[in-house]
């Protein structure tokens, strides 16, 4: 993440690479909405989108991991239970 970009934008560019930017808008728009969060301000939100994503499978499975990771390494400090996957 660089100096002028924030959190929210860099979670996107991050699960765009992967996913395509239609569906990463729509994984973060998903998850978003099951963390009740308007968006990702501070690494504690981008840990729990990463647990969020972390309890599918497959590349989003991998992808919230990583985001997980990368919130711990930013300073997040939240380590409450996400909601379930829907």
């Amino acid at each position: 993440m660089t100096a002028g970009e924030d959190m929210h934008s860099w979670a996107l560019i991050k699960l765009g690479a992967v996913f395509g930017r239609a569906r990463a808008e729509a994984l973060l728009a998903e998850g978003l909405a099951a963390l009740d969060r308007p968006r990702i301000a501070t690494p504690d939100d981008l840990y729990q989108l990463g647990q969020w994503l972390s309890q599918r499978t497959g590349f989003e499975q991998a992808m919230g991991s990583m985001l997980a990771v990368q919130a711990i390494l930013r300073g997040a400090r939240s380590y409450r239970k996400p909601p379930p996957v829907r």
